[in-house]
């Protein structure tokens, strides 16, 4: 019916091989632990941060390591009037048949009705979210749930019910790695090893806000122009020609959501890292040494940049 799709796991089999993001999957990481010991781990967690920071992978690989299917939750709307609500009904009871199960929610700020659906639909999406939010709060073992969004666009009421978790992507020093892996990812063939030109590079496009995935998007284009064996020069050279990430005020009030909801000091990008290298927008926001984060500023600052903000 398209309501449920079966995501299968992709490159990664583990979270060793991810690059960077330390908090994020050594959580997720003792998520999945417990979830493969039987052991419960609450209702769910969403994972908030920037466009293309791999928060769907780190879904499906904690799924794949707890040793549970990974269950998207796609379109429960139906054009049929009683169509809607049985449709997510009979998601509902799929859920629970395919156990152990992680339930997908992918932009959750999307794919499960707001304020603005619930006024314009005559009261069927406040039935979807009451019937989902009736199945959260029953915590069915065996069942563990994970949203991702770029926004805290969420209803406070779904909000509620779940661990929020930063995912602001790598740090400078940790992107010449990721740039190396991405070469064969693309079918590439990487000639030399060039530390200090690798390291430009990805302090040229950690700059202009270059996401992870659009990283591996300037690493496919350059194997598009000249072919599969690259140099670290030519990556240097992608680097150059990587016009800048065209929604960067975007890519910030992310960031700042991300940190004003997260749930926990202990979950802080930064946590246990004095000398984590903060993103612009977070400078004279956060004490990293101190884990501590001046949330006025913070929201002064998220004001400051939501009405550029396309997110």
């Amino acid at each position: 019916e398209g309501t449920l799709s079966l995501v299968q796991p992709g490159v990664l089999q583990s979270f060793a091989q991810v690059i960077g993001m330390r908090v994020a999957t050594g959580y997720l990481a003792t998520i999945a632990a417990r979830l493969q010991a039987g052991e419960t781990a609450g209702s769910g967690l969403v994972l908030l941060g920037p466009p293309g920071t791999a928060k769907s992978t780190l879904v499906v690989l904690t799924a794949l390591l707890a040793g549970y299917n990974c269950l998207k939750l796609e379109q429960t709307k139906g054009g049929v009037i009683g169509q809607s609500e049985y449709r997510i009904r009979r998601a509902l009871e799929l859920i629970l048949a395919c156990r152990p199960c992680v339930l997908f929610l992918d932009e959750i700020d999307k794919s499960i009705p707001n304020n603005q659906s619930r006024s314009l639909d005559g009261g069927v999406s406040d039935d979807q979210l009451a019937q989902l939010l009736g199945f959260l709060a029953q915590r069915h073992p065996g069942v563990f749930v994970i949203g991702t969004s770029n926004t805290a666009r969420i209803q406070t009421a779904l909000l509620d019910r779940f661990i929020t978790l930063p995912v602001l992507g790598p740090v400078p020093a940790e992107i010449p790695e990721l740039l190396r892996s991405f070469v064969p990812r693309v079918d590439g063939t990487l000639l030399d090893n060039d530390a200090k030109l690798l390291a430009e590079a990805g302090a040229r496009l950690y700059s202009t806000g270059c996401s992870p995935r659009q990283m591996l998007d300037v690493i496919q284009q350059r194997i598009n122009l000249q072919g599969r064996e690259l140099t670290c020069a030519d990556i240097a050279a992608a680097g150059d020609d990587y016009a800048g990430q065209p929604d960067q005020a975007g890519v910030d009030a992310a960031i700042l959501q991300s940190i004003a909801l997260c749930s926990f000091r202990s979950l802080m990008p930064w946590a246990g890292d004095a000398d984590y290298p903060l993103p612009d927008c977070l400078q004279e926001i956060v004490n990293v040494a101190e884990n501590r984060v001046d949330y006025e500023k913070l929201n002064q600052k998220l004001q400051e940049v939501l009405p550029y903000a396309r997110l």
